[in-house]
This record gives structure tokens, C-alpha cells and sequence, in this order.
């Protein structure tokens, strides 16, 4: 009879999950940018291949938001729709960021509304962070 080998399995390696989290990142930088170039286009001179990749861009991206809005009743600008676009783009680079950070085990700092209204407070600004206060600029 031959021997019954087990093959036990492998965890992945932290490079690849590391390098998942860059991906996220990546993904959400080039959508952000790919974004706000879409939405600055009608004022530049741009190449028609790049026109066409632009126009098709503009058109998933509305595509994604209008029918979930649509379910809830709301209907849409375009240019609402590139400002939720890129606000979802921001939120995978955040996360996509804080991902990587903990896989290299490195510990990410939270920051919390009422941190800033301690550090006002501790400046002699407002005496508690929900009293209402000046910008300090």
C-alpha cells in the first residue's frame, strides 16, 4: 500500500495580500483620476482615442449610479453622478490603504470628528467639540 500524504494547505503569501490592498488602492487612484479627467475634457483639446475612451468612461460610471439611485427615487446629474463616483474612488483608496497597512503590520491612526474639536478646545477655541465655532483660517 502506499503511503497516504497529506497535503496540508498554504496560507497566501503576505506579499499577495499585500499587494491586494495596493491593487484596491490603484484601482480607486485610476478611476478617481480617469473621473475628474472625464469631467475636465469639455474645456481641453484631447486625441480622439482618448475622446472615445472618455465618452465610454462617462457612460459606465453613470450607468452604475443612475439605476441604484433609480430605486430609490432620486434622479440624477451627470456631474452628481462623476461627484459619487469619485467619493466611491476615495473610499477604495482608504480602504485599499488601510488594508495594506495592516497586512505590513503597521498600525493605522483613526481620526474621529471630535478629535478635532479637543484639539480646538486645547487651543482655546471652543469649550467643548460640539459647541459650534470658527474656522480657524
Amino acid at each position: 500500500m502506499p503511503a497516504n500524504h497529506s497535503v496540508s494547505p498554504r496560507a497566501p503569501s503576505p506579499r499577495f495580500s499585500l499587494l491586494k490592498g495596493e491593487a484596491l488602492a490603484f484601482a480607486g487612484m485610476l478611476g478617481a483620476a480617469l473621473t475628474v479627467f472625464a469631467e475636465l475634457s469639455p474645456a481641453l483639446t484631447v486625441a480622439p482615442s482618448l475622446a472615445y475612451v472618455i465618452e465610454h468612461w462617462r457612460a459606465v460610471t453613470e450607468g452604475v449610479w443612475r439605476p441604484l439611485l433609480d430605486l430609490i427615487g432620486l434622479a440624477i446629474d451627470p456631474g452628481l453622478a462623476a461627484a459619487i463616483a469619485i467619493a466611491w474612488f476615495m473610499v477604495m483608496i482608504a480602504a485599499g490603504g488601510r488594508f495594506a497597512a495592516q497586512v505590513a503590520g503597521q498600525q493605522c491612526q483613526t481620526c474621529a470628528i471630535a478629535t478635532f474639536g479637543m484639539a480646538r478646545a486645547s487651543r482655546g477655541g471652543a469649550s467643548s467639540p460640539s459647541a459650534p465655532s470658527a474656522l480657524p483660517f
